[in-house]
């Protein structure tokens, strides 16, 4: 499927263009280091949302298996909404610029005096959560992938099987007397029973035992 600019890349873009106009628009006299991060952070999450939101359109997308797709849906908006919280609750009330701006606007002097977080514990707590994300994100991923991989397996083997039973019965249309008849059908029987995990492994078996009937 081709890609259209006018409803992939084009809202990502002017969404974060939008933020950062926002930003500097509403920039303070002396912007601290926290401008900056919230800045930048807020950028990160637009990309990854819009990165979810488009996933499903990918190519590549289609080998992952739907409970994949779930799961990376429910757990990225968590996240998102997790670390939107947490940066308007650490902006707000948990910083020092945010005090002053709560204390001007609600005009509550006893704000200023809240307790106030490092901008570090800011970025740390920041950086723990993209952790969790990542990690959850990839121990799902690796099972998926697995369980992909033993389904893709298990449909070629039964296709194995099937084309097996398809050859038996041309040859035992071609090579059954009246004394073989029945142990051809015994064998094509035999085959169609076989589980496709097993098939591998009881080939050599099927085999010798068509060759045989054959001679």
């Amino acid at each position: 499927m081709k890609t259209n600019i006018f409803y992939t890349w084009l809202p990502c873009i002017l969404t974060i263009l939008v933020t950062i106009l926002g930003f500097f628009l509403f920039i303070p006299t002396d912007p601290t280091a926290l401008f900056y991060i919230n800045l930048v952070y807020l950028i990160v999450l637009e990309g990854l949302f819009f990165g979810w939101f488009y996933m499903g359109k990918l190519e590549s997308d289609r080998e992952q298996t739907p409970f994949f797709k779930v799961f990376i849906g429910v757990h990225t908006m968590y996240y998102l909404m997790i670390s939107l919280l947490w940066m308007l609750l650490y902006t707000l009330l948990l910083s020092k610029s945010g005090h002053e701006w709560l204390s001007k606007v609600l005009e509550i002097e006893s704000i200023t005096s809240w307790p106030v977080l490092s901008v570090r514990v800011y970025v740390l707590v920041i950086g723990v959560l993209a952790v969790i994300w990542i990690i959850l994100a990839s121990i799902v991923g690796r099972q998926d992938v697995a369980y992909h991989t033993q389904q893709t397996q298990l449909e070629e083997s039964t296709m194995d099987v099937r084309a097996f039973c398809d050859e038996l019965r041309q040859m035992a249309q071609e090579h059954a007397t009246p004394q073989t008849q029945r142990a051809w059908k015994q064998l094509i029987m035999e085959a169609e029973s076989v589980p496709p995990k097993q098939f591998a492994q009881r080939y050599p078996q099927l085999r010798e035992k068509a060759n045989n009937l054959i001679k």
